[in-house]
């Protein structure tokens, strides 16, 4: 990835994707009370994106997670600064302790639109932010889960441009605050097969699980407020 440019990166290590796995998906789903059986056989492993509108069951972090907060759990030196992945998207910042001393004004849009996203890595800050989430209650324990979980933030107008992840299995995205809107194409080789776009809003309280392996995707926040979330994968 130093060597290539990304976009030529992602095109040489692409796997073609199977279009019979999306030939029939032509909307994303929203789901209440799913059991991990019926998760697990319907949609765990298909190109099926849901939305599980009940999926923040007993957490608590809608209502601790803050930039404040995550200022207070990363302090000056933390490890998330040299060990945690960093994704900086289109923002100018370079590194989470950018995030984390920026100014009131450049926090509010007044100087910049910044959206970002860093890995749960480092060890006492991931058991303390995981005192307010636990696994989605839909997500059978007998699926291997990552260890690592992340968190994705920004403004208003802010999000990430389209692309593929490059990650072991399926995505979760839990929505903490804020509204972002979720656009995902039909890989190259199944146009005309599978549907060419879809789209999604996800509201606070709601939970988008995806294959961004192989649905291609883009993310664009809306309303007023900062966008919150917090997520990881199961393979």
């Amino acid at each position: 990835k130093c060597i290539l440019p990304s976009a030529v990166f992602y095109k040489l290590l692409r796997l073609p994707v199977d279009c019979n796995a999306c030939k029939d998906v032509t909307e994303i789903l929203y789901l209440n009370n799913i059991t991990q059986r019926e998760f697990t056989e319907k949609y765990a492993h298909s190109m099926q994106p849901i939305v599980v509108q009940d999926g923040q069951k007993g957490w608590t972090a809608s209502k601790t997670f803050s930039y404040e907060y995550f200022k207070s759990v990363y302090p000056p030196g933390s490890e998330v600064v040299d060990k945690c992945q960093f994704f900086r998207y289109n923002s100018n910042m370079s590194d989470a302790d950018e995030l984390f001393t920026m100014s009131q004004n450049r926090l509010e849009g007044k100087e910049d639109h910044w959206y970002i996203g860093w890995s749960n890595c480092e060890g006492h800050a991931a058991n303390e932010l995981r005192k307010h989430y636990k696994l989605p209650y839909f997500l059978s324990p007998e699926l291997d889960h990552s260890n690592t979980d992340w968190i994705f933030m920004g403004l208003p107008g802010q999000g990430a441009s389209m692309h593929v992840d490059f990650v072991p299995g399926g995505s979760w995205q839990a929505q903490l605050s804020g509204t972002k809107e979720w656009t995902f194409e039909t890989p190259p080789e199944c146009y005309g097969i599978c549907t060419s776009k879809m789209m999604v809003r996800v509201k606070p309280g709601e939970i988008i699980v995806l294959d961004g392996n192989r649905w291609f995707h883009e993310t664009h926040i809306l309303g007023n407020d900062l966008s919150i979330v917090i997520g990881s994968e199961y393979y």
